[in-house]
């Protein structure tokens, strides 16, 4: 089991994802978030992982935002990346 969860914390490692608590296996984070008011457990987490944290929650990866001025710039720059690209409803029939 330990062998597993150090391997599973090394393959976040290598994906280049932002830093956050360690989940559990199957659940991940889910016991660790307050069900009635999720963004106390976000804010707390702002606190000891930063702006972005990572967290798995029943299988999905989740990635927090915890600033406003974070998540404008990554809106900016994926708006920027996808503006000149056509959309599906432009593509042509065959």
């Amino acid at each position: 089991m330990l062998v597993a969860a150090l391997c599973a914390r090394r393959r976040l490692r290598d994906k280049g994802l932002p830093p956050g608590p360690d989940p559990l296996p199957l659940v991940g984070n889910v016991l660790q978030v307050n069900p009635a008011y999720p963004w106390l457990t976000f804010a707390e987490w702002k606190l000891v992982y930063g702006n972005m944290v990572y967290c798995r929650i029943l299988g999905r990866d989740t990635v927090v935002i915890n600033s406003e001025k974070v998540a404008q710039d990554l809106l900016d720059k994926q708006s920027r990346n996808y503006s000149d690209r056509m959309s599906m409803s432009n593509l042509p029939t065959m």
